[in-house]
């Protein structure tokens, strides 16, 4: 541990700081060794304590600064830390910039259970910032230590490193290896690091081991979690109902339930279920109710501030109550909380772990994806609240759509508060409310509001298809291609469209960025379809720009930025997403999109942090996969999708500025754009039944090329500045995920 007068030394820096007592940030980190040679630099959020030094806040780090200026080359970064979880610390070295992407690296765990990293600094520098986690964490950092590598570490380092992409990633992996370390000799004085390749999605085999992995994470988690809400002393009142069985389910076990609850170190909790124990707490009152309604009015009715409504299989997990509490708390004050789950066995081990995305609308039409512990604020349930939904074929999907409609804010906690045994036969858990009660309840709800949406069943009868139809008559959409030559590209792209759109209403604006080859002009000059128009825009390519330039000079009132490699499949494609486009509430809309191997390119887009920008959800997945929780088969709420096939109406991009075509040429405008909607107050929609092939940037090259690497990595620090603490927590993805993928792959090493 960090002395005392250690401590005393720092007080200049470590002024107007919270008590650390009343700590209730998601980032903890304790010191308890530093190197030697450096002073503590500017800090964020950093609290110092007897028992360290602990760091509080989305965006907390520590800065080192070096009392000598070290000198250009090879160096390696280590450090002893503990946490509740996977974590991916960040560091970075300080530029003629400040601070930037463009001198940032990982540091990896190593064999002995440190994290280290090998990297090349490009000239000398006084300073080093670390970032410890990049994710809601409780995180002890013991020691760090910074010396400098010898050429024949250096060496044997990257022999190791190229044995290991070869054995993970075979001979392409390697040679992709080979080919960055040949161009680190060519840029001597090039920032660079070794960076291992990314892990292999897990074998089938491995994913219980990988699960039970995380479990054990989880419960040390929750152990932590406990003791921070005990400590806050929060003692919210709290009524938790067991709600009626359905036909396919049977009675709570009360006794059970009884046990779960006694065990819980809050006192104020009141039980409702049917069938109590004759001698049991008096905090227990049999439950007399035929429907989830009943149940909630019963429960609201005892003067609890929260109501717990529980599947009658759910068992209660030893912090459930802590949960909810924090859960409560803060100041978006929901008025519903949902979260995590999974399943247990005969023997209690905990498996198919299900981690829910945050509040979705279209996602709830879609499939009632809440889970089986629902938590109310006793006052959004209201008389005339209950009253309506009791009326209705499901009841508690009118209840939560009525609460949404008013604007009550609903809260996803990443967390276990319950967990079911494991159905018989690998059978699913039976659904809260019958789709087919679910239907009527979405049309009567479409009707009362005169929309013309229609609701069907989908993916087999498990889900709910939302058809909106398009205005009468159709709104002009303007398709936006950008392309430089490519013949072979930019005529499937146009030919598909032409031959297999059913969309009556269309002009397609082909904007040409400067091509020389004598096939592409002819063939542009050869269009005579009167729905195609050719721009001329020579100028160094310029994505954002381009586009710019053809929504000022496009007709339509729907616009569709589409990518010149993409291949239309379907003829109602377009129906769908301007469906969806036209909903006042809308602001853009997705497509699902394919490789031509029929493996998963784009199933939405995933924000991975302000490191990793973001990505694409079940990229590489089967075309025919369901995806995680049957994402894939799922119309749903996203923070954005790709530009590749991106629908909007003009009104919207004229309100946000269009794409940005100053600091985002290339890389990552969409999700701009797709951040700035939201911002607005637009909904950003990604629905698979819209599909579309689509060759991923084959015509523009690799990002990562020594011509491109500074422009991109120019890109990566202006979203990082601009979009700060948004990307490094997507609502819609869970943050117990690997955060340089949206392939939903556990954090556990």
């Amino acid at each position: 541990m960090p002395s005392s007068s250690f401590l005393t030394a720092l007080s200049s820096d470590l002024t107007a700081f919270p008590d650390p007592e009343a700590l209730r940030g998601p980032i903890a980190v304790r010191v308890a060794g530093w190197p030697l040679g450096a002073r503590l630099g500017t800090v964020s959020g950093l609290i110092a304590t007897e028992a360290g030094l602990i760091l509080d806040g989305p965006d907390a780090h520590l800065e080192l600064v070096f009392q000598t200026p070290r000198p250009p080359g090879w160096y390696v970064l280590s450090a002893d830390i503990e946490a509740d979880q996977a974590i991916k610390p960040r560091a970075y070295l300080e530029g003629a910039g400040g601070y930037s992407e463009a001198l940032s690296f990982p540091m990896r765990p190593e064999p002995d259970g440190t994290l280290a990293a090998f990297f090349r600094a490009p000239a000398a520098f006084a300073r080093l910032r670390l970032t410890p986690t990049d994710r809601t964490a409780e995180v002890t950092l013991r020691e760090m230590r910074l010396r400098r590598v010898q050429t024949r570490e250096l060496m044997a380092a990257a022999l190791d490193a190229a044995r290991s992409v070869h054995r993970r990633n075979g001979v392409r992996g390697l040679l992709h290896f080979l080919r960055s370390a040949l161009i680190t000799v060519m840029f001597p004085k090039r920032f660079d690091s070794f960076d291992r390749a990314p892990p292999k999605p897990a074998e089938p085999g491995r994913v219980a081991d990988r699960y039970a992995r995380w479990a054990g994470l989880d419960e040390r988690r929750a152990a932590r979690r406990l003791a921070l809400a005990l400590a806050a002393g929060v003692k919210p009142r709290i009524a938790v109902v067991s709600l009626p069985p359905g036909p396919d389910e049977t009675p709570a076990d009360a006794a059970d339930l009884i046990g779960r609850l006694a065990g819980q170190p809050f006192p104020n909790w009141r039980l409702l279920v049917a069938n109590p124990p004759s001698e049991t707490d008096r905090r227990v009152q049999r439950l007399e109710a035929a429907t989830a309604i009943e149940a909630l009015r019963a429960g609201a009715a005892t003067g609890a501030e929260f109501v717990l409504a529980l599947a009658p299989d759910a068992r209660l997990a030893p912090h459930a109550l802590a949960v909810l509490a924090v859960g409560f708390a803060g100041p978006t004050q929901p008025a519903l909380v949902f979260a995590d789950d999974d399943d247990v066995d005969e023997v209690g081990h905990r498996l198919n772990g299900r981690f829910r995305p945050g509040w979705s609308e279209a996602h709830f039409e879609a499939r009632d994806y809440l889970g089986p512990l629902v938590a109310f604020r006793c006052s959004a349930l209201t008389t005339e609240r209950l009253d309506r939904a009791a009326g209705a074929p499901a009841p508690f999907t009118r209840l939560v759509l009525d609460m949404a409609d008013a604007g009550l804010a609903f809260r996803r906690l990443a967390e276990m508060p319950v967990h079911r045994p494991l159905p018989a036969d690998g059978a699913a858990h039976p659904d809260r409310e019958p789709v087919a009660a679910r239907l009527a309840t979405l049309q009567a709800r479409a009707a009362a509001r005169g929309a013309a949406t229609v609701y069907e069943p989908a993916a087999g009868g498990r889900s709910i298809r939302a058809r909106h139809p398009i205005p009468q008559p159709a709104p002009l959409v303007s398709i936006l291609i950008p392309t430089r030559d490519r013949l072979d590209l930019i005529k499937v792209a146009v030919e598909s469209v032409l031959a297999r759109t059913r969309y009556p209403a269309y002009e397609i604006v082909i904007i040409d960025n400067g091509s020389i080859e004598p096939e592409t002009l002819a063939w542009f000059t050869g269009l005579t379809d009167p729905r195609i128009r050719v721009l001329r825009d020579p100028r160094p390519f310029n994505y954002s720009a381009l586009n710019n330039l053809a929504v000022r000079q496009a007709e339509g009132e729907i616009l569709v930025l589409l990518n010149n490699d993409t291949e239309v499949i379907q003829p109602d494609w377009l129906d769908e997403m301007v469906g969806w486009a036209v909903q006042p509430r809308v602001g853009a809309v997705g497509a699902k999109l394919h490789f031509p191997n029929r493996t998963i390119q784009h199933g939405g887009v995933v924000l991975l942090s302000r490191h990793g920008i973001a990505g694409h959800l079940h990229l590489g997945d089967p075309s025919d996969a369901p995806g995680d929780m049957d994402r894939l088969l799922l119309a749903q709420d996203l923070m954005a999708v790709t530009g590749a096939c991106l629908a909007l109406r003009r009104s919207v991009y004229d309100e946000v500025g269009g794409l940005d075509e100053a600091n985002l040429a290339v890389a990552f405008n969409d999700v701009d754009l797709c951040l700035k909607i939201g911002r607005a107050g637009y909904r950003i929609i990604w629905t698979p039944h819209a599909e579309l092939i689509h060759h991923e940037s084959v015509s523009r090259g690799d990002d990562m090329s020594p011509a491109k690497r500074a422009r991109f990595l120019r890109e990566v620090d202006y979203m990082a500045k601009s979009w700060g603490a948004v990307l490094d927590d997507d609502p819609f993805y869970s943050p117990h995920f690997e955060r340089h993928n949206g392939n939903f792959r556990l954090a556990v090493d």
